[in-house]
């Protein structure tokens, strides 16, 4: 379950208005008469999925026939009808395949309620879903913060965090980022200030809704997500927790570097082509500040091995360079210190050999802690960049319940756990 930064990127107020779709009444839950529950949601690009709790991953949900659909398991196709009663609202669906058939009734009191709704962001115009507890009368909130490269409600890392916080009664806005989704703009010319803004103006939307407690609402950093949840805090006095996962607090320049050499070092090669990159990557930042150089880079990027050419940008009008400029110096240290209301900092131990300097991000963050901010860091033995359980192989039901119970201790509310 690798999340990988360096290949992601290489390869205010708004108003919410409700996004129409033909689909919009088979949205909801479902349960068999096994006890086996289905979610029902909107396709980040269009269309249904279901959400498959047991393998862990989204299936389309395509629409075949006036009131039928396919249903794709993984290659294994099912077909699928909505049944109604009389007063034409959904109660079911039914379901055929090979193996013979069965019905899932409409759950109309579990979980939480959606909503795919549209607000702006300056001038452009981004898609999210709206996740509202069922039970309770005034939620504490999160709005999710991507990953880097294209990401949207289709990730199953991001859904199932803010599905088990849905779940657990935080209200949760699940956003599609810039360009990804059914969100305009295009994150490659996005600073992190541009995708603060975006996080702020998701915070504005759950503001903006009934149910929602205003002074419990808050951040949740994925990835990337880490380094912009601190930096949108410090313009807006709305935020008052961040979660971040597996955010880095070192540069992103060091980030990368970083990362580069762990995945050199994951795909076997040598210590000696290793030390060309390094090298090498000097040269490739030096040019990307300042646009000279690149005669010297050039030359040297041409006489290395194919596996370490591969790591860097080999054109002068690759979009990369313009984006590192904006970003490559970003140092998330100063937002975490302004930042005086409590945060929580996971990490997977493993991320180390992976993605993120695990042990030089949480000796900085203890920096900060001891000048008396309130912040706890939780680092997993066996678990990745996704905090995935060694086991199963899934995101781990601890880190999962951490989330939420410290979410509780902080923002002092009683969950309702469905």
């Amino acid at each position: 379950m690798k999340i990988s930064l360096l290949t992601a990127i290489l390869l205010i107020a708004p108003t919410a208005i409700a996004a129409a779709d033909d689909f919009d009444d088979l949205v909801g839950w479902y349960e068999t008469a096994q006890n086996e529950r289905s979610l029902v949601t909107w396709g980040a690009t269009g269309g249904l999925r279901v959400f498959d709790f047991d393998a862990h991953r989204f299936e389309k949900l395509m629409p075949a026939a006036v009131g039928s659909f396919v249903w794709d398991r993984g290659g294994m196709k099912r077909e699928v009808s909505f049944l109604r009663n009389d007063e034409g609202r959904v109660t079911a669906f039914r379901w055929r395949e090979s193996g013979g058939e069965g019905i899932a009734k409409r759950l109309a009191h579990y979980g939480y309620s959606q909503k795919e709704i549209s607000f702006k962001s300056g001038d452009t115009t981004l898609v999210g879903l709206l996740m509202m507890p069922l039970s309770g009368d005034r939620h504490p909130s999160v709005a999710i913060i991507h990953g880097s490269g294209t990401s949207d409600r289709d990730n199953v890392w991001a859904f199932a965090i803010a599905n088990h916080l849905a779940l657990n009664g935080i209200a949760v806005l699940l956003p599609d980022k810039r360009g990804s989704g059914k969100s305009a703009g295009d994150w490659r010319k996005a600073n992190f200030n541009l995708l603060a803004q975006d996080a702020l103006a998701a915070l504005g939307v759950l503001k903006s809704q009934p149910g929602i407690d205003t002074g419990k609402m808050g951040l949740v950093g994925l990835s990337q997500g880490g380094w912009i949840a601190p930096l949108a805090a410090s313009l807006s006095k709305d935020v008052k927790f961040i979660i971040a996962v597996s955010g880095a607090s070192v540069t992103v320049g060091e980030q990368v570097f970083h990362e580069m050499i762990q995945t050199f070092r994951q795909r076997k090669v040598s210590e000696a082509d290793i030390e060309i990159a390094k090298e090498i990557f000097p040269l490739s930042e030096s040019y990307m500040k300042t646009g000279a150089g690149w005669e010297e880079y050039q030359a040297k990027l041409e006489r290395a091995p194919f596996s370490v050419r591969l790591a860097f940008i080999g054109r002068k009008d690759d979009w990369r360079w313009n984006w590192y400029r904006e970003v490559f110096y970003f140092d998330p240290i100063p937002y975490w210190q302004r930042f005086d209301a409590p945060v929580l900092v996971v990490y997977g131990e493993e991320d180390e050999y992976d993605n993120v300097p695990v042990r030089e991000s949480v000796a900085r963050l203890e920096r900060v802690m001891k000048s008396g901010r309130d912040l706890a860091i939780k680092v997993y033995s066996g678990s990745g960049h996704a905090i995935g359980d060694p086991d199963t192989h899934w995101i781990r039901k601890d880190f999962l319940d951490l989330l939420v119970r410290w979410t509780e201790s902080k923002m002092k509310w009683r969950q309702s756990t469905q």
